[in-house]
């Protein structure tokens, strides 16, 4: 964190259900490696519409947006970016003068690799988990022109409206299953513990 806070001090902060430390330390450690005179902190808040009007209202630079907020904030948005509709779902807002941006860095970091590496597109991939990252991980496949895929996951409400959405099978496991890509979209690891 930066070492004295000052009124040019700027502010960042992330919104969540369940707000961790990790975040934070990460993000106030990248701020003093490079210089940067901001600070970020973690919020869990108990009305969203209030928690983003403040972005607004008091100048906050960015947010980072996790569960349960990605989708209830969209129409609190003034810009959508493609990230962002692409699966109607937010994970980054940035604040330029008022004007709030939204965008999903999940998606494009996928469209991104994916690109950077070359990755064959005819090859069958394999999602497994059916939360917001699988979402992001979905869109970004069939972006990328992935037709044969398909979505493993517990959850079969989900899991089916997930593959459906993109056009890909469901299954409730991988036994027997084969693929070019295995992506796991699961919360495994989010605990902090080994996997």
């Amino acid at each position: 964190m930066a070492s004295r806070i000052s009124k040019d001090t700027r502010l960042c902060i992330s919104l969540s259900g369940r707000p961790s430390n990790i975040g934070t330390r990460f993000h106030n450690y990248l701020y003093d490696e490079l210089g940067l005179d901001f600070v970020y902190k973690a919020f869990r808040p108990s009305d969203i519409a209030d928690a983003v009007a403040g972005i607004r209202g008091l100048g906050i630079r960015g947010a980072g947006v996790s569960m349960p907020f990605k989708e209830s904030v969209l129409p609190m948005m003034d810009v959508l970016h493609d990230s962002a509709r692409a699966i109607e779902s937010v994970n980054t807002i940035v604040n330029d003068d008022g004007i709030l941006h939204a965008y999903n860095t999940d998606y494009q970091a996928v469209v991104d690799l994916l690109a950077a590496h070359e990755v064959d597109p005819t090859v069958p991939v394999v999602i497994a988990g059916s939360g917001g990252m699988a979402k992001a991980v979905a869109a970004a496949l069939r972006h990328s022109g992935f037709t044969e895929g398909t979505v493993v996951a517990r959850n079969e409400t989900s899991g089916r409206a997930l593959a459906q959405k993109y056009g890909y099978a469901w299954r409730s496991d991988a036994t027997d299953l084969s693929a070019g890509l295995l992506v796991n979209a699961t919360p495994i690891g989010m605990s902090g513990g080994g996997a």
